[in-house]
């Protein structure tokens, strides 16, 4: 593991969030901490496609996954899209005409501002006084016009542009139900906090598996448990989101399955209620996965056997699964050390 004062130099320097993709360097000295640890074979394909994709994108987003996520993230995103795409056996289609895979990545990026809204205490008055409208806020309201104008000016059939709003509508009101009983219904448990991430990031995985299907003509009947797989790997990557997310959760109140866990062992939690104060007085604001490798073992080793479970759900030898596989228990390995 990197010391905390080392990372927090190469977060700050090379991994902050860059705005469009235009501007988003092919390679920067920050991958090199990152990208090899998934090794060495996987780096050298994934930096290929990301070249190609990036280089052949005509329309811009100005609202764009790597606007909001540092580099490492916006990476892990694209890498599940080549995967998607190499699953299906349409890789060459998607990094020759990469623009259509804009449409999902602008419904991801709207959801993330849905997200990151609802984990405020905003949300809170904006459900009590219309629990149908977080949608309609007028900061979310900006990524919902975004992604309506991405699909107005695509090259789809009018039938295919309806099933993609049908699609996005749905997800919508399935979000607005889950928020409003959890804002009803605060969940307390490991099942119920599971539950309900499972209706919204499961879900938000799936949803963006089947938009990515209707942009490139991908039949449902080539593989109809091929939504699964994206729904299984979202959960699991949400179990890393909730351990490295720690002291933001905690002081937004936000259900995080690494805080109810460690709630369960009381000399951890007294542990942990001590960092949490002491980085107050640091610019760092995600938890120190050495840190917990010393003071929260137990806990962290459980919130891994759940991200675990959700990967050993999945069924498939497909080349494409096995390396996603494969990256998932290495970025777990690299961000925590387990």
């Amino acid at each position: 593991m990197l010391p905390l004062s080392l990372r927090n130099w190469i977060f700050d320097r090379w991994i902050q969030p860059d705005e469009t993709l235009e501007r988003v360097p092919w390679v920067t000295p920050g991958d090199l901490v990152f990208l090899p640890k998934l090794g060495l074979d996987v780096t050298r394909k994934f930096l290929r496609n990301f070249y190609i994709y990036r280089s052949n994108i005509k329309e811009n987003l100005k609202f764009s996954i790597a606007q909001f996520y540092p580099r490492s993230g916006y990476l892990i995103y694209y890498f599940f899209l080549f995967t998607w795409a190499e699953y299906y056996g349409v890789l060459p289609k998607l990094l020759e005409d990469p623009d259509l895979a804009l449409i999902p990545e602008s419904f991801m990026r709207y959801v993330i501002e849905i997200d990151r809204e609802i984990d405020t205490k905003r949300a809170v008055a904006l459900l009590e006084s219309d629990p149908t409208g977080i949608s309609s806020h007028p900061w979310l309201s900006r990524f919902r016009e975004q992604l309506w104008r991405t699909i107005e000016r695509s090259s789809l059939s009018v039938d295919v542009r309806s099933l993609l709003l049908r699609e996005i509508s749905s997800f919508e009101n399935t979000c607005r139900q889950v928020c409003y009983q959890n804002m009803i219904h605060p969940m307390h448990t490991l099942d119920g906090i599971l539950t309900a991430k499972e209706n919204t990031v499961g879900a938000l995985f799936a949803a963006w598996n089947k938009l990515l299907n209707l942009v490139y003509e991908i039949s449902p009947e080539n593989d109809p448990n091929s939504g699964q797989i994206f729904w299984n790997t979202g959960m699991a990557l949400q179990m890393l989101d909730d351990t490295v997310d720690v002291p933001i959760d905690f002081e937004n109140q936000t259900d995080n399955v690494f805080l109810c866990l460690v709630k369960e062992n009381k000399a951890e939690w007294i542990e942990l209620e001590k960092y949490l104060q002491y980085l107050k007085t640091t610019p760092w604001k995600h938890l120190d996965t050495a840190w917990a490798n010393q003071h929260a073992p137990h806990t962290l080793n459980r919130i891994r056997e759940v991200g675990r479970n959700y990967l050993f759900r999945i069924k498939n030898d497909r080349p494409a699964t096995n390396e996603l596989l494969w990256v998932m228990e290495r970025l777990w390995f690299h961000a925590v050390g387990i």
